[in-house]
């Protein structure tokens, strides 16, 4: 197995493992140890079913159906279908979605996820560009970059990302205010 660390601060490469496989205690222990220390972990090269991706996403702990609770991958409603194609009648296959817009997976639930896993078929173009560009960013960075004044005022604050809502507003406790 070989990581690269990305030179950008945030996640890593990992080369020469078959995620369609069982992986070993060691070779599970070194993903979980680099999934702390990069944060995002990209295994280019895969070619994964769904049983294979279940396979592998429930090492990293109990997996959840999306809360959409459409477009299910066969025998696995854990693994979800995202794609712009049709079938014979005209049916679409998956979520039309793309990441069309900006969004954070599974805000919204009670405990937070360990890891979010995707795996791409075929990445879809418009004008020669690939739509999904599927992005990460480090929020534990964004908030040590943040001006102390607004770390101060963040201090001891929740936020609540409610998914009936989402479109709409997220209630925040202690007397901060909404946002749209």
């Amino acid at each position: 197995m070989r990581i690269t660390p990305n030179n950008a601060g945030l996640g890593a490469r990992i080369e020469g493992i078959d995620l369609a496989r069982p992986l070993s205690p060691g070779d599970y222990r070194t993903l979980l140890r680099s999934l702390g220390q990069y944060g995002v972990l990209c295994f280019p090269g895969q070619d994964l079913g769904a049983p294979q991706l279940s396979a592998f996403g429930s090492r990293f702990g109990d997996l959840e159906v999306n809360v959409a609770n459409l477009f299910h991958a066969p025998d696995h409603p854990e693994v979800m279908i995202l794609s712009n194609k049709r079938d014979a009648e005209g049916k679409p296959i998956g979520l039309n979605d793309a990441g069309q817009g900006w969004h954070t997976d599974m805000s919204y639930s009670t405990e937070i996820a360990l890891a979010n896993a995707l795996h791409a078929k075929q990445v879809p173009l418009r004008d020669g560009r690939p739509l999904g560009d599927t992005q990460f960013r480090n929020m534990h960075a964004a908030y040590d970059d943040l001006p102390p004044e607004v770390v101060e005022r963040l201090e001891g604050r929740v936020a609540i990302h409610d998914f009936e809502n989402s479109g709409t507003s997220c209630a925040c406790a202690r007397g901060a205010s909404a946002a749209r």
